[in-house]
This record gives C-alpha cells, sequence and structure tokens, in this order.
C-alpha cells in the first residue's frame, strides 16, 4: 500500500557538516514536498513510498549512520496519552534473567533458551520462562542485589522519560522480567506503574518458581497487549492513543496494537510490526518522530 507520509531521517547526535551532507543526500534520493532540518533530524514533507521501498531505505539509512521511519504528517506526541515499554534490552542494556543465571554459573544454558524465545523459535514463551528459572533452584539469591544496583538504561531513555513525564503521558513497564527489577527502573524514571511476573523466593534462595503478579499467569505476549488494551480502556481511549516499544517477539502484540510502535535494536520478528525502528539512535531520537517535538525549521 502507498501513502503519503512525512520521511523523517535521524542522527545519534546533532549534525556535523559532513554527516549533514549525507542525510541530505539520502532525502534527495527520495520526492517530497519541502525538507525541514533541525540539529540533528531532516523532514522530508509529502513523501510517497510503499512500505517495502521504506524498508530498503532504512536499510541505506542504517548503513550510514542515521535512523529513519516514515510517519504521518500531522504526528504529536500529544495525541499520545500512555506509552508502554519492555524492559529487557529495551529500556535497560540487561537481559536480566540472563544475568542473574551468569553470575550463579548457569550464563549459557539461560541465555540460550532467552535467544530462542526472543526470536520467536520457542513458541510457548511461559513454557520457556519455567524452564529458565528453574535453572535457578535452590541458588543464593543475593544476585539480586548486585544486579538492581548495576542496570544499565540504553542510550536516551532518561531524556525520553523526562519529555513524557512533562507532557504529561503516563508510562509503564511491561515486562515478562521481574517485579524486583521492573519497580526499582520505574523508580529510576518516575514512570507511572508496572506490569511484571514474580520470582519466588524463599529464605534467601530462589525455588525455581515463577508466576504472573499475584499468582495469576505468567506475562506473554498476549498478557502484554492485554495490559495495554486494559489500562487503555480504564483511560477512556483505545490502544491508538499509545505508544509501544519492544525489541523481541514478546512484544509483537502490544507494539501491532499501539498508535505508534517502536523497535529498540528489534529482532527480526518484531521489526515488520513497527513504525518506526531505533537501531543506530538513542530513546531521544523518537521525539524527532512529533511534529511537536523535534527540533526543525524550513531549510
Amino acid at each position: 500500500m502507498t501513502e503519503v507520509f512525512d520521511l523523517v531521517v535521524v542522527a545519534p547526535c546533532s549534525f556535523t557538516p559532513k554527516s549533514l551532507e549525507a542525510a541530505q543526500a539520502l532525502c534527495r534520493s527520495l520526492s517530497g514536498s519541502q525538507l525541514l532540518k533541525g540539529s540533528r533530524s531532516l523532514r522530508l514533507e509529502g513523501v510517497t513510498l510503499a512500505n517495502e521501498d521504506m524498508a530498503a531505505f532504512a536499510e541505506k539509512a542504517n548503513a550510514a549512520g542515521f535512523d529513519a521511519a516514515l510517519v504521518a504528517h500531522d504526528l504529536k506526541l500529544e495525541h499520545f496519552r500512555a506509552a508502554f515499554f519492555d524492559m529487557d534490552s529495551t529500556l535497560v542494556a540487561n537481559e536480566t534473567l540472563d544475568e542473574m543465571a551468569r553470575m550463579l554459573g548457569l550464563g549459557e544454558k539461560c541465555a540460550e533458551i532467552t535467544h530462542l524465545a526472543m526470536t520467536g523459535v520457542i513458541k510457548d514463551y511461559a513454557a520457556s520462562l519455567k524452564a529458565r528459572v528453574e535453572l535457578l533452584a535452590g541458588l543464593d539469591a543475593s544476585c539480586i542485589e548486585t544486579l538492581q544496583k548495576t542496570l544499565s538504561l540504553n542510550p536516551g531513555v532518561e531524556a525520553l522519560m523526562q519529555k513524557l513525564n512533562a507532557a504529561h503521558v503516563k508510562t509503564f513497564v511491561v515486562s515478562s522480567g521481574f517485579t524486583i527489577m521492573t519497580e526499582v527502573v520505574r523508580s529510576k524514571l518516575s514512570m507511572s506503574g508496572t506490569h511484571s511476573n514474580e520470582i519466588e523466593i524463599v529464605d534467601g534462595r530462589f525455588t525455581g518458581r515463577v508466576t504472573g503478579p499475584a499468582g495469576g499467569a505468567i506475562i506473554d505476549a498476549a498478557g502484554k497487549k492485554a495490559f495495554v488494551e486494559k489500562t487503555m480502556h480504564e483511560l477512556g481511549l483505545d490502544a491508538a492513543s499509545a505508544i509501544c516499544a519492544g525489541d523481541g517477539s514478546n512484544d509483537v502484540g502490544m507494539v501491532s496494537a499501539a498508535g505508534f510502535g517502536v523497535g529498540f535494536r528489534p529482532k527480526k520478528v518484531l521489526a515488520p510490526h513497527c513504525a518506526m525502528l531505533l537501531n543506530i539512535c538513542g530513546f531521544d531520537a523518537l521525539l524527532e518522530a512529533f511534529a511537536d517535538t523535534a527540533e526543525v525549521y524550513a531549510n
């Protein structure tokens, strides 16, 4: 399907003369009505581009050191009232369960299952999570405290959250990881809430058991999507008024349902469902997609 959009090309930081020239050359390869320029982004208005052509263009942009997206001409941050983010490898650089396992000498076994689940090879996410948590049964849980202190936010996350909070957009961590970690991230970023799984610890040791919130079903892709839809319904809105961001197969449902889906270094299984792919830039580049937060002016 071919529609008319604005093309946004974003650099990881402010343009240098060389990077600006490269970005302008990319834009000149397409037809549009007007080119707008900002400190780190170009916006070519009135672009007609088929989805498959945009995918090829985005690859060229990535190769040149930029991210690129097609967005509606009047897309504004003010159109969105909530934003939902996966945690592991999205908000934070860590895969938290893998790191807990690594600290306990089980890293390779756990990481292999995680990779198969996130790339969509293993279809039953709940079973894959149970299998990984079972590896920890009986082991010392003190690694959690260490990991809580060493969680590493991905580039641009803090700047984006500050802007979302200032715009009164509600923000949520929606994770198949564990509340003992999501609460740390929520607090650090002043987010509105979390929805995540519970890993059981008794007398300072992992029992090898995991459940969903309040002992319920383990949160998987369907559970993430259901939480987004439920939360938006409670706000009197539908998922079209939500931004959703993730990196793997477990995020396909909520990202597809969102009004604006974002992939942060996304796996191949997620990328086709995203309006914007952040393969090069940090999360703050997302602000360049919206007409009311992008810093652009007539070129």
